[in-house]
């Protein structure tokens, strides 16, 4: 959900230009059950479970969600960012079941087999040492204990928009470079230290009406270092405008999942 980078990074000091994202998905999204409703359903969550979010983010996995766990549980939400735990801290600290703190995926501060369950949404990928962190949440869960992970595909939305970047500049790596950690590549390094990984698709797409809410999401990414500049913006609003006054909106194919290792 936020990257691992140093604190005075401040596109993740405020939850900005993480909601700017997610609400393009929550608006234009053509699968109505949405994402978060769809991960929740596949988590099978007991009463006494003691729970591990790494890389919160808004919390938008737990909103209006909290009151339907049962009341033994604990939740220990985490993040790289101060300003993410911050601001989780304020929306659900006064749950005595909740604890918010930072937390480097790389280095989880808690004793072998603390939890039943860890959660790491869009998270791994931005982590330097992959392999560790998830050595680190295997350690980190109970004998049998299991762990979801959201991830994105590499034939989704950032290689529709590289594609139509590249319509333009045909030298631009922009969106190019695929995820360390992603729906494709996920399954073989869960599999160094669980005994079971399960890949489960989200069909959707979007259908985006308005095409300055796509350039919004574009400009959230803070892509300006990777050759996303003024200029390129400007093309990119008259092509997708194009698209969008031709066809009633601009439809980008996205590909996502949940892989669910087991301890």
């Amino acid at each position: 959900m936020t990257i691992q980078q140093p604190e005075d990074n401040a596109q993740y000091q405020t939850d900005n230009n993480l909601s700017i994202r997610q609400r393009l998905h929550q608006q234009y999204s053509t699968n109505k059950r949405g994402l978060m409703p769809w991960l929740r359903h596949q988590m099978t969550i007991h009463s006494g479970d003691c729970i591990l979010e790494l890389g919160c983010g808004n919390g938008s996995l737990w909103q209006g969600y909290l009151g339907q766990l049962p009341s033994t549980v604990a939740l220990t939400l985490s993040d790289y960012s101060q300003g993410m735990v911050d601001l989780v801290t304020n929306q659900f600290g006064n749950d005595q079941r909740v604890n918010c703190m930072k937390i480097d995926a790389q280095s989880i501060p808690f004793s072998d087999e603390s939890f039943d369950i860890v959660i790491a949404n869009h998270t791994l990928h931005t982590v330097p040492d992959i392999a560790l962190a998830i050595r680190e949440i295997a350690r980190v869960l109970k004998p049998h204990g299991t762990f979801y992970t959201a991830v994105n595909g590499n034939q989704g939305m950032e290689h529709y928009l590289h594609e139509a970047i590249q319509s333009i500049q045909p030298t631009n790596m922009a969106f190019a470079e695929q995820l360390s950690f992603n729906l494709q590549n996920g399954v073989p390094q869960l599999d160094r230290a669980f005994s079971q990984v399960h890949r489960r698709d989200y069909p959707d797409s979007l259908h985006i009406t308005k095409t300055q809410d796509l350039i919004a999401w574009i400009q959230s990414t803070n892509m300006a270092d990777d050759g996303i500049d003024d200029k390129l913006l400007q093309e990119l609003t008259a092509y997708f405008e194009t698209l969008r006054q031709r066809n009633g909106a601009i439809d980008i194919p996205k590909q996502v999942g949940l892989l669910i290792a087991e301890k």
